[in-house]
């Protein structure tokens, strides 16, 4: 009661009359520096009315300073009148707003928290009901290594990136940025669309040039989903190693089996056409219908086992194709997890004799590195890393 009468005797309550003290002169000098104030910078003008209005009710509560005080609010009741409320709003509401804003913000943000944790808890269940899916680790892994060497050959320095987000930036890798280890809040993270497969990366050092000649990438299912079986990991010659528990690293996705097949087939068909020179004549007239386009179409045509791993490059006929793939998931055909392009170089082509060298086709999805493999005519097989 106290403090109304402090108002009344300052005439903050008769109409027209503005007390003529230096708490009124404070307040009326106060607004409109607001004023400016808030046109400039709003948090700066909210801190400083917080402050005022805090050693206002300080005084009025300590009684040191309570005239003054009383003047103060006495002008800030006569302006909101006549302002119809408006200088309660801007600029002596403004702790007020932002209180609410902030009381609104964590209610909805504790709102997102419970959503974003029932999604996610729906997914891990989901996922941990699906069948394991190790070709889609591959298929994500090769595809880091793709991009990160179209990041390389786009570099000026020729140099691979110094952290992982410029690889989403590239076209076509854009798909990257949802599942880097680091990036929770990607849209699709957690949904229908998301496999649980992560992938992190590591530059190595820099050069003194600032260059980055090499990388290290792994791939690893959600931490979410608990304990998990497999792990890939990859560097920038494109080998990609399997780490599965209690057992040794190996190296997946690599054309070596398929080669050992190609070369058995080319190496019998020597002895093939040999025993064919030897048929009847009028055998031999039945079988002259044989022509092959190429030497790649006569192996193909002779060893007909090798369709699941080898077939014809459309694009360059004489070329083959071995295509890698992983056993598919939930009724899904093979997934194609590496590519790779078989050239048959002669070493005498009248009697069939070649040698075979195997060069990585990298397509979007495909990288198969950089290793070229090669099979001399005795069938050892040899690989080289480009420098």
């Amino acid at each position: 009661m106290s403090f109304l009468q402090d108002l009344d005797a300052e005439g903050a309550f008769r109409r027209g009359v503005w007390p003529l003290s230096g708490g009124s002169f404070a307040c009326v000098v106060a607004t409109l520096l607001l004023f400016q104030v808030v046109e400039k910078d709003i948090v700066v003008a909210t801190v400083v009315v917080f402050l005022i209005e805090a050693a206002l009710v300080t005084a009025i509560v300590s009684t040191v300073g309570r005239r003054f005080a009383a003047g103060f609010i006495a002008v800030i009741i006569s302006m909101a009148i006549g302002s119809k409320g408006a200088v309660l709003v801007i600029p002596w509401g403004l702790p007020a707003i932002a209180a609410y804003h902030a009381v609104s913000s964590a209610t909805a943000s504790v709102a997102n928290i419970g959503a974003d944790s029932r999604r996610r808890s729906a997914w891990v269940e989901t996922r941990r009901k699906d069948p394991p899916a190790p070709s889609r680790g591959q298929i994500l892994i090769n595809t880091v290594n793709e991009c990160a060497a179209r990041y390389r050959d786009n570099d000026t320095l020729n140099s691979y990136p110094a952290d992982p987000g410029p690889l989403a930036d590239l076209i076509d890798c854009q798909g990257l940025s949802a599942s880097r280890v680091d990036n929770d809040t990607a849209r699709t993270r957690f949904t229908e669309r998301d496999d649980g497969w992560r992938w992190s990366y590591t530059p190595a050092a820099a050069e003194p040039t600032g260059r980055i000649s090499g990388y290290s990438v792994r791939a690893f299912e959600d931490s979410a989903l608990g304990p998990t079986s497999l792990q890939y990991t990859s560097d920038q010659a494109g080998w990609v190693s399997e780490h599965a528990p209690g057992k040794k690293p190996v190296v997946v996705a690599t054309p070596v089996e398929s080669l050992r097949l190609l070369w058995q087939c080319i190496a019998r068909i020597p002895a093939e056409r040999e025993k064919e020179k030897q048929l009847p004549s009028e055998e031999r007239i039945r079988t002259q219908w044989r022509t092959w386009s190429n030497p790649i179409d006569e192996v193909l045509g002779r060893c007909p086992t090798l369709a699941p791993v080898v077939s014809v490059d459309y694009d360059a006929r004489s070329y083959g194709l071995i295509t890698l793939t992983t056993p598919g998931v939930n009724g899904r055909a093979a997934d194609t997890v590496g590519v790779y392009a078989v050239q048959l170089i002669p070493v005498d082509a009248k009697h069939f004799v070649y040698e075979v060298r195997a060069t990585p086709r990298n397509v979007r999805g495909h990288h198969a590195g950089v290793v070229e493999y090669f099979v001399a005519r005795d069938g050892s097989i040899s690989y080289t890393v480009p420098g």
